[in-house]
């Protein structure tokens, strides 16, 4: 059923098809393609494309829908575009990599402001200088802002330096005291971060808008897996059970080399062979590091580091393997890899290696999936990969229900931002 359009939003991000450097890009398309049907029109201030590290024209652009206004402000990347042998001055990169979009943002957002007045701003991190940006707009022009924070800004954020540190805290408070609304995607990091470090807001400033899947994407994606099934019905005989990670694994955050270990370990046993399963690594970037883990632990017949593919084939890939796996260490435990919701729409099993203190364990045991082991205990990931391989291999492994999954759409989801944005017009 179609809603009225009678209310603007523009939304601010760095990133908007085609980067394509994460699953997070994703969020704010959806925004814009599922928005429109609640009664908000859409326009999006974002990065020129150059100032991206990496982009894709191919599945992406093509998405962004035509009633969609784009405007892509001149923008640099600091490491690449003002670096002399690596080395640029530091001002350049607060209060990250891509500070000089704010400028010809903030430029280009009073422009689209003047001839075409938004209800509400929206932004949205992870790079902070679009809550920068937004922060000046709102000051410039007193429209209502609604800052989507994603994850807390500074939570464990050992990346940051002492410059950046003290900027971000700066941002963080500045965006907290002028925003109308703040959303955040997991219940720990309002409970656990946001209401405690700004107790003195009320209830009403938290929102809890959780990541996604767009059931559009899926439906094409398993389509094209099912005809490509069709085609390859007899070719294959005998065929390993393939487990894949889909996307960037950390050194720290989500650092596989316990899981490694346990794999190694599995093979020394006799429990996995050669030949009976396959671990794909898919795009997980610093892949000469990882390899040569692989190396080191003489995985190399078993663990495969794959190339980046385009999102759509990715989705394909998740449909075509056996199970699926998840890496997020208990640093991260107010954090929710935006890739869970994508696995649950394939119904594959998931293996978790994660704390089971924090939300990531909580959302799996609300679908019901219990394959979980830490990051970094080798020896409890030996004996729970092992089970889970037994429960694949039978297919008693547990998958989340449908009423479950329904739940965890794009669609769902831009119709809570829609109820958020409906707020800045009646307070």
């Amino acid at each position: 059923m179609g809603v009225m359009n009678s209310k603007q939003v523009l939304l601010i991000a760095t990133e908007y098809p085609p980067a394509s450097s994460s699953s997070g890009v994703q969020r704010i398309l959806k925004f814009s393609q599922h928005l429109p049907s609640q009664g908000w029109k859409v326009s999006v201030l974002t990065m020129h494309p150059m100032a991206y590290e990496e982009y894709s024209e191919v599945g992406q652009v093509e998405n962004i829908p035509a009633s969609v206004p784009v405007i892509r402000a001149l923008a640099f990347n600091s490491s690449v575009h003002f670096s002399i042998k690596g080395r640029y001055l530091r001002f350049m990169a607060l209060p990250d990599r891509w500070s000089s979009w704010v400028l010809f943002g903030f430029i280009a957002g009073i422009k689209r402001i003047r001839t075409q007045r938004p209800d509400v701003i929206f932004s949205s991190y992870p790079h902070a200088s679009a809550h920068l940006l937004a922060f000046l707009l709102h000051k410039a022009t007193s429209i209502p802002w609604v800052a989507d924070f994603r994850d807390p800004m500074l939570y464990h954020n050992i990346d940051l330096d002492r410059w950046q540190t003290k900027v971000f805290q700066w941002l963080e408070r500045k965006t907290i005291q002028s925003c109308q609304h703040a959303i955040f995607t997991t219940p720990g990091a309002i409970t656990g971060y946001a209401k405690q470090k700004f107790s003195e807001y009320p209830e009403k400033k938290w929102h809890l808008i959780s990541n996604a899947y767009d059931e559009d994407d899926f439906k094409l994606a398993e389509a094209d897996y099912k005809a490509s099934r069709i085609k390859s019905v007899g070719l294959d005989i005998i065929k390993p059970l393939v487990f894949v990670h889909a996307g960037l694994l950390y050194r720290v955050e989500r650092d596989p080399t316990s899981f490694f270990k346990a794999i190694s370990l599995l093979i020394k046993k006799g429990t996995v062979k050669s030949g009976e399963i396959k671990i794909i690594l898919r795009a997980p970037g610093s892949e000469d590091y990882f390899q040569a883990l692989i190396d080191k632990y003489e995985l190399n017949l078993i663990l495969y580091i794959e190339p980046k593919i385009p999102y759509q084939e990715v989705l394909i890939e998740m449909f075509a393997v056996d199970g699926l796996l998840l890496f997020q260490g208990a640093l991260c435990n107010h954090q929710i890899p935006a890739k869970v919701y994508e696995y649950f729409r394939t119904k594959k099993p998931i293996f978790a290696l994660t704390d089971s203190n924090g939300d990531t364990a909580s959302l799996l045991a609300s679908a019901n999936i219990d394959s979980i082991a830490p990051l970094d205990d080798e020896l409890l990931i030996a004996k729970q990969f092992a089970l889970y391989i037994e429960q694949v291999r039978s297919g008693s492994a547990a998958i989340a229900d449908d009423e479950f999954v329904d739940a965890q759409s794009r669609k769902a989801r831009a119709i809570e931002l829609a109820d958020v944005l409906n707020l800045c017009n009646t307070e």
